[in-house]
């Protein structure tokens, strides 16, 4: 190990040592790229938008809650604003791995998120991921009130952070108080997250509870001295409270601190220490662990995830490969401890009663039911007049055509004058959004088929289709929502992909269209 906590400060390996720590830090990052890169490109819960928001760095992936468009036509109001700092032991990742997550948050917290990439150690080590991501938010931070406009309301600002994120989501205010035009983090939620360093493999092990010790050795810990070599220069004090948040005085930090270990991890006994240090218990953490712990009034507040593993909350195959009924019941449990926590302390009090306009949930309705009634159930919501037995048909002569044809549009007018033109420009009011779960989902997949005279060959006119978090051509889709249009038909360019997808125009055919999921897990 690189240092013992004792000697104050960070100690390097000897020259062999390090020569072999990068070595397997390479060949780490390399796979973590790749693998990395790849899942992006397939992800299924695509950002809203991205912004460059630092000249070497990537982009920015920004999602908004789906009450929200990035154009501003459906609210003018600031949001409240989350910024989101990936994992990766401070030497991989990107913040893409987090996709699912923080489009989730958007969604069940109606907050805008902002996911931020940060300079890579060991190229990059302390401080340089702090002040590249102090910069990014100030520059986030510039562009709202011009053509590049965020909506980010100032005073209701947050950062998550995961893993090695917890740590610089918990150290960034720090550098934050001395920056200019940058206001104060309201709130910090750090999940999993390294709070100090210098502790030899076998210390960190033995600090675990009896009951993760009995469950064997951490996936992590040969990593730690490793990821600790490539972040933190020689020299550096241990007890710097940039670098270690352990030491950080909590004047120094935000108001609201949520903090949530894994009990399996052997970064959660001193994690959990810091929390009860925080609220005035001198460390006493115990053996046992505790649990949950609240002080300040509930501001500061710690929750362990009892029986999981360090990232439990991605799919990382040595955490998810044997993930029991009980731990994913405490994963979904540890999920909603989260989702709350933003809601008191920055979230908007009205996004759920926003919601009620627009999520159409009927689970009784969805459960096994054919595709043919759905659609029909959801003409007359999405505004769509009901023409009864004189719907268009194929075989129609020209007098019955004309005749559908000058109804309808009497129809439409009636529709017009009582909900407003809108309602019937060619795109369905973006109020109207559909929230499914998966099971759900999976039995209208195994439901019946539409009748049989309703089915058409492919590239003709009638088509089964559901997409599931894709971005469709016409409508502004956002993960785990989406608009529903009956008036557009989709097409699939190929039967065995879902991803690709081309619209056909012809309007006055019904289809089925977005019908997305969203399970409420992180």
């Amino acid at each position: 190990m690189a240092s013992s906590s004792s000697s104050k400060t960070f100690v390097a390996p000897p020259l062999f040592k390090a020569f072999v720590y990068a070595f397997h830090l390479g060949l780490l990052k390399s796979f973590a790229y790749i693998g990395s890169t790849l899942a992006a490109r397939k992800t299924k819960f695509p950002p809203t938008i991205t912004k460059k928001l630092h000249p070497s760095l990537g982009e920015a992936r920004i999602f908004f809650p789906p009450n929200y468009t990035s154009t501003g036509k459906s609210r003018s109001d600031p949001l409240p604003t989350l910024f989101s700092i990936h994992g990766g032991g401070f030497c991989m990742g990107q913040p893409a791995n987090d996709d699912h997550i923080n489009a989730r948050l958007a969604a069940n917290c109606g907050v805008l998120v902002i996911a931020l990439p940060y300079p890579l150690a060991p190229g990059n080590s302390y401080p340089a991921p702090l002040y590249a991501l102090v910069s990014q938010m100030r520059r986030a931070l510039q562009k709202t009130g011009t053509t590049e406009d965020l909506p980010i309301d100032t005073s209701r600002i947050g950062v998550i952070g995961f893993s090695a994120g917890g740590n610089l989501a918990l150290t960034i205010q720090q550098l934050l108080d001395d920056a200019e035009a940058v206001p104060e983090i309201k709130a910090t939620i750090a999940i999993c997250p390294p709070v100090s360093f210098g502790l030899t493999v076998p210390e960190l092990l033995e600090r675990r509870t009896p009951a993760a010790r009995a469950k064997g050795d951490d996936f992590l810990a040969p990593w730690v001295p490793r990821m600790e070599w490539g972040y933190v220069p020689a020299g550096t004090p241990l007890e710097d409270p940039k670098l270690s948040p352990k030491f950080a005085a909590l004047n120094s930090l935000s108001e609201w601190i949520f903090v949530v270990g894994a009990e399996c991890d052997v970064l959660c006994a001193e994690a959990g220490a810091m929390v009860a240090k925080w609220i005035g218990e001198e460390e006493e953490y115990g053996e046992n662990g505790r649990e949950e712990m609240s002080g300040r009034d509930g501001k500061i507040r710690w929750v362990l995830a009892k029986g999981q593993k360090h990232s439990y909350d991605h799919d990382i195959p040595p955490v998810l490969a044997n993930e029991t009924p009980e731990q994913l019941k405490e994963r979904k449990r540890v999920d909603e401890e989260i989702w709350k926590k933003i809601e008191a302390c920055c979230g908007d009090p009205d996004y759920q009663d926003e919601l009620s306009n627009v999520v159409l949930w009927d689970r009784e309705k969805f459960n096994n039911a054919p595709i043919d009634k759905i659609r029909k159930d959801f003409k007359r919501e999405l505004l769509i007049p009901d023409m009864g037995d004189d719907e268009y048909s194929s075989g129609d002569d020209f007098e019955t055509e004309t005749r559908k044809y000058d109804l309808r549009c009497q129809k439409e007018a009636e529709l017009a004058e009582e909900l407003g033109n809108d309602a019937l420009a060619g795109e369905v009011n973006a109020w109207y959004c559909l929230l499914i779960d998966d099971e759900v989902f999976q039995s209208i997949l195994n439901a019946p088929e539409p009748a049989e005279g309703m089915k058409m060959t492919y590239g003709e006119h009638y088509v089964k289709i559901i997409t599931i978090y894709e971005r469709s051509l016409r409508n502004d889709h956002w993960p785990g929502w989406g608009r529903i249009d009956f008036r557009l038909l989709w097409w699939l360019r190929d039967h065995d992909e879902i991803e690709q997808w081309a619209p056909v125009p012809d309007p006055q055919r019904e289809g089925v269209y977005e019908l997305p999921v969203i399970d409420g897990n992180l």
